[in-house]
């Protein structure tokens, strides 16, 4: 081996190395500026006892990666359960909230649903989430809100049955519209167990077009003091 091939060996071997120490930590880095997924009290939840016909969950999203967290494609195995992410890009170090509605009129004793979403976390591609709720029905409407097809200044008039699903009697303390256009009355102040009473609902709108609003019901129930009923309107201009 001659004096030139000895120097030039050595080179090599340096250059090989700082490549390699380059690239390795070109790599680390990549690597490490990543988004990382956390889901504040995990991915499981339990709503507990539910009196009311909804309830509403807000699970909290961190961000503990060195990149920005991407959320995608939320959606729920029951049309029952509403969701409301409140951004899409969650950055390093910060948090976002999904909130959670879960529609419970339809439902009785225990319960359980999922939701699922996409992020850009690769230890989280797909994220599932589970929740459990125990239905406690109290009072149900049929239907489950007003809706008047109706004309100006024509007077129309519905009616929805109030069914007390509960073991004790259920007094209603006062019926509240939002609207001056409309007006409730019930049958009965008082809905004994298993029983029920008629609401009527009567709208007089002035002017063609949609209209809607809510029905405060108040009642002296412990657990449900407070019910909202919906109602809506067309209002055809000619008949």
């Amino acid at each position: 081996m001659g004096d030139e091939e000895v120097i030039r060996h050595p080179l090599n071997v340096l250059r090989r190395v700082a490549l390699f120490v380059l690239l390795t930590g070109l790599l680390a880095a990549c690597g490490f500026s990543q988004p990382k997924l956390e889901i504040v009290g995990g991915e499981t939840f339990d709503f507990g006892d539910i009196w009311t016909t909804s309830a509403v969950k807000l699970v909290t999203l961190n961000n503990r990666g060195t990149s920005k967290l991407a959320i995608s494609k939320v959606s729920a195995a029951c049309g029952c359960t509403g969701l409301l992410l409140s951004e899409a890009e969650i950055p390093p170090g910060k948090s976002g909230t999904l909130q959670i509605t879960f529609d419970a009129s339809r439902f009785s004793g225990k319960v359980e649903k999922s939701l699922t979403f996409e992020t850009n976390d690769t230890t989280h591609r797909r994220v599932g989430i589970k929740f459990t709720a125990n239905v406690n029905k109290t009072l149900e409407f049929d239907p489950e809100y007003f809706y008047f097809s109706t004309f100006p200044d024509s007077l129309a008039s519905k009616d929805i049955t109030i069914k007390n699903f509960s073991s004790t009697p259920i007094r209603i303390l006062s019926i509240t519209p939002s609207s001056n256009a409309i007006s409730v009355s019930s049958s009965s102040n008082e809905i004994p167990a298993g029983e029920d009473t008629e609401l009527t609902a009567t709208l007089k709108v002035k002017s063609a077009g949609t209209a809607s609003g809510n029905i405060i019901i108040t009642t002296d129930h412990p657990k449900v003091p407070k019910f909202t009923l919906r109602f809506f309107a067309l209002v055809k201009a000619t008949k």
